[in-house]
């Protein structure tokens, strides 16, 4: 080990790691919910620090984040395997037609299922959820209020608090912000 070396260690609810670089530190803390952090002088100190919190949860839940109506509004949860899958939730809404070109949609009494085939995303990449997250907004329309769920921390993160300059990201900001409905982010729940 050289002499003068800063290591960083970091802890998040699902994510730990090693860097040599503060920048990579800065992303992470912008994406994951109240990370432990600390820079040190040795691997060993760093590894000690991720035991040492490992089991570090930090939030979990989080509903209904944003601004939507108490009793009016539906509920958009998505899915990415070989095409993006969609349950809208119109429970908190009542009955409600979706039109779209791109969409197979299937009408069953609580929830309206929409499926889209010609496009590609990536369930393990931000961009893939923000593609997603995109086509859902376009699905719904402006008008409707929606409670996105997500299903972690760093996309939740990236819709409520990023400030940086990655196009996708601010795209699907600048959709938001430009829909007549409001809209708030949810947590997906996990069952253990």
């Amino acid at each position: 080990m050289l002499k003068g070396v800063i290591m960083y260690a970091i802890v998040a609810s699902s994510f730990s790691g090693i860097y040599d670089r503060w920048e990579d530190v800065e992303k992470i803390i912008c994406i994951y919910p109240y990370p432990k952090y600390r820079k040190f002088k040795t691997k060993e100190e760093c590894l000690y620090f991720i035991n040492r919190y490992k089991h570090y949860r930090g939030l979990d839940t989080i509903r209904l984040y944003g601004n939507v109506f108490e009793k009016h509004y539906i509920t958009m949860e998505y899915f990415i395997r070989e095409s993006l899958y969609y349950n809208f939730d119109i429970s908190k809404l009542g009955y409600v037609k979706l039109v779209s070109d791109d969409a197979i949609i299937k009408y069953t009494p609580k929830v309206i299922l929409a499926r889209i085939n010609n496009v590609v995303a990536n369930n393990d990449s931000l961009f893939g959820h923000m593609v997603a997250i995109f086509h859902g907004l376009n699905i719904l329309g402006d008008i409707i209020d929606v409670n996105i769920v997500v299903p972690d921390h760093a996309i939740f993160y990236a819709l409520s608090h990023y400030k940086g300059e990655n196009r996708i990201i601010n795209q699907v900001k600048k959709r938001l912000r430009e829909r007549l409905g409001n809209y708030a982010l949810s947590l997906q729940s996990r069952l253990l």
